[in-house]
């Protein structure tokens, strides 16, 4: 399936397709954060500006995709700091992240790119997705170890 054939296929992956033309853009603030690597940065860069180029097909490649979820995890890992929840009950072994710029975003562009690579790609795209998110949740799992240890 193509882009151009994509609004035909489902209206949710269509409205996911143009937010992110308005959102990929601002990615480039994530050259301001001291956390990301360059390389993983540069995978982030070099596919926003491919979802607002004339022919954005080659940015949803499945290839292509492969190596942007781990860096949108790195990159979302990266823009938060993180600290115990509140005291209470409610709070248990929760952790509360604070946005430091572009953490909200990368959130964002995460879960849109996750709704149109899944229409685009079927299977395929929800094994990289579901990749991610399990990759990012032993993330915050991690983070949330070494907080309650201290």
């Amino acid at each position: 399936m193509t882009m151009r054939s994509l609004r035909w296929a489902s209206p949710s992956a269509a409205t996911a397709y143009f937010e992110l033309r308005d959102v990929a853009p601002r990615l480039s603030g994530l050259m301001y954060s001291p956390t990301i690597p360059d390389s993983t940065l540069q995978v982030i860069l070099d596919w926003s500006e491919g979802v607002v180029a004339p022919d954005a097909d080659p940015s949803f490649g499945l290839d292509r995709l492969r190596h942007l979820f781990p860096a949108l995890v790195v990159a979302f890992v990266g823009e938060y700091t993180y600290a115990r929840a509140g005291s209470g009950k409610s709070a248990g072994g929760c952790i509360d992240l604070y946005d430091r710029g572009c953490g909200t975003m990368v959130a964002e562009v995460m879960s849109l790119t996750a709704t149109l690579a899944t229409a685009l790609h079927g299977d395929e795209a929800q094994q990289i997705v579901t990749a991610a998110r399990a990759e990012l949740a032993d993330h915050l799992d991690r983070i949330a170890a070494l907080i309650f240890s201290r």
